[in-house]
């Protein structure tokens, strides 16, 4: 099982964040140039892998971004190669890394009304995230860093849904990926669950169970779109995870 760190020392974590923001050497010119552009038309937020790449000294393949300014964009889309990612974001490959971005306002979670973007976004983006395990944002302009969340999963090493309110637990678009993700993180980090998380896994199983022809069949297909979780479980693994949560 691979073992992560925590961030317990945010100042100097923030100096090496920006470091690596500013270092063209390892991103690229071409990426830093488009993050300083961003950040001075948009708040842009850092999120999720890359910060927890940093904090485990991992290679950073690509760069998540949440930016404010819907309109940030428009000027870059006509200078660089880009393409839709998942989820009405947008995808654009630079020459050492790629960098996919989204839009605040397309955020499912603000668009339910679940998190506040009025006040302490860095906090708000942080406890948007459907897992502690992902809880981790720094916003750009403003030298902030939550990571909280994250460090408490570490911490007790367990799983954890974020939001308990009923919306964004079973009307979020992406449960059956959450629950393959659930399933790759308890495998690859020896997490646990938390009751809340369980009984979450447990529900949506049973429900895909009777509206889906084959629910292996839909956990399998999202297994196949993400190569680094076919690297940790097999679809024999997913198979025996799902039956393990099939509850009559």
């Amino acid at each position: 099982m691979i073992q992560l760190n925590q961030i317990k020392d945010k100042r100097v974590f923030k100096k090496k964040v920006n470091f690596f923001l500013r270092n063209s050497p390892t991103i690229g010119l071409d990426a830093v140039l488009l993050i300083e552009y961003l950040r001075n038309h948009s708040n842009i937020f850092l999120i999720g892998g890359v910060i927890r790449n940093l904090a485990n000294n991992e290679p950073v393949r690509d760069i998540d971004m949440i930016y404010t300014n819907i309109n940030a964009l428009e000027l870059i889309k006509n200078k660089s190669d880009y393409t839709s990612n998942r989820l009405g974001g947008t995808k654009i490959k630079l020459k050492k890394i790629n960098v996919d971005l989204w839009p605040l306002a397309e955020n499912w979670a603000t668009k339910k009304g679940l998190i506040d973007t009025k006040y302490a976004l860095t906090k708000e983006l942080a406890k948007g995230t459907f897992f502690n395990f992902d809880s981790l944002v720094y916003s750009i302009n403003s030298n902030v860093l939550k990571c909280e969340l994250y460090n408490e999963c570490l911490k007790k090493k367990e799983l954890d849904i974020i939001i308990h309110d009923s919306r964004y637990m079973y009307q979020n678009p992406t449960r059956e990926a959450n629950i393959v993700r659930a399933f790759y993180l308890q495998e690859k980090y020896d997490l646990s669950f938390s009751k809340k998380l369980i009984y979450y896994i447990q529900e949506n199983i049973r429900y895909f169970f009777y509206t889906e022809e084959d629910v292996f069949k839909l956990f399998d297909s999202v297994l196949k779109k993400y190569p680094k979780y076919r690297n940790v479980i097999t679809t024999t693994l997913l198979k025996k995870y799902v039956k393990s949560h099939l509850k009559p």
